[in-house]
Formats: C-alpha cells, structure tokens, sequence
C-alpha cells in the first residue's frame, strides 16, 4: 500500500518502510486517472513499484479522504505511533508567517489533532529518525518529539532559499532546496 498527497495540480505517493530505503520513499508522478481527482490524500492498492520505481496504479480504490486543509505538503507514516503526519503550509509556500502546522491523522483518516505542532513558516518534507520527525521548514531544519509535537531544536541553513524534501537514517539527514538546486 502507498499514500498519494495531491498538491495543486501535482501527485506525489509515499511507501512507508519500502525495502532498505529509510522510514519513507516519496516518488513524483503524473496526475492519476479523473476517477482518482475526488480526495486531497488517498490510500490506494497497486501492482508493484520496478527498479526504477516506475509504478503503475491498478484498480485504484480511495479507502478514505480528508480534507479541509490549506495546502496540504507532505505526509509520512508514523508505523511506531500507528498515524499520518501532515505538514500543512496554510498560506504562500514561500512566506515567512508562522501559519504552517503539522497534522495528526489517524490510519483510518480521522484527524486526532489538527494544531499537533503549530507556528511553522511553510512546512514541506520530513522524515523520522528515532523519535524524533525532522521538518523542512522553508529555511530551517526542526526536530520535533514525536511524543509531544513540541520543536526540540531550530537549525538554520544558510544559503537555503526554499527547504522542499527531507530524507534520512543513520543519524544523518538530507535536504534539498528547490530554488538553489542543492542538496
């Protein structure tokens, strides 16, 4: 099973615990079929993923949708804690104003807490090391407690211009900067 997050007009879809990737693999794809158009995310069967992680979506059946969010960003599973985490930006992508939050829902679709971490910029990717989720958060790296949803740290990045995706294991993170096309 994968999650699909709708983001504009753009899809991506996340397999958690996918093989010795770490906690999540996020791939882009192309819009699905209209009969997919109706949820913002969307917990589907497939087919398979291929090496080159080229996936095909077969008889796809929305299990559950939630919305209400305003500009949903990512989404990745908390296996330890059975939940979906949300980061949801609340504003311009590209604007320092403290609207962003994190989301908790649960592996049904419920949403158990819609203000879990709140007062973030513009939220986007994040990944989990140990109990600790690590937020890309516009020019900043967060570490927020899994147990609480309180920032733990704040780390600036120099240079960066728009925090996008995040990916770590080992005690090591990985983050990439739409706009200055770095890593």
């Amino acid at each position: 099973e994968f999650l699909i997050l709708k983001h504009h007009n753009e899809y991506q879809f996340m397999i958690p615990n996918f093989g010795d990737l770490p906690s999540r693999a996020c791939f882009r794809i192309p819009p699905p079929s209209p009969a997919m158009e109706s949820g913002m995310i969307e917990k589907l069967l497939t087919l398979g993923v291929g090496m080159a992680f080229l996936a095909t979506a077969a008889t796809a059946e929305t299990l559950w949708t939630v919305e209400g969010f305003d500009m949903p960003e990512s989404a990745i599973v908390d296996t330890a804690r059975d939940r979906i985490i949300v980061s949801v930006i609340e504003g311009h992508p590209g604007d320092v104003d403290g609207n962003g939050r994190l989301v908790l829902v649960s592996r049904d679709g419920v949403v158990t807490n819609a203000s879990w971490t709140v007062g973030l910029n513009a939220p986007k990717g994040m990944a989990i090391l140990g109990d600790t989720l690590l937020v890309a958060d516009l020019t900043q790296l967060l570490e927020v407690d899994l147990e609480t949803g309180e920032i733990i740290r704040t780390h600036d990045a120099p240079g960066a211009v728009f925090l996008n995706d995040i990916t770590g294991q080992a005690g090591e993170a990985y983050i990439s900067d739409l706009m200055t096309d770095t890593l």
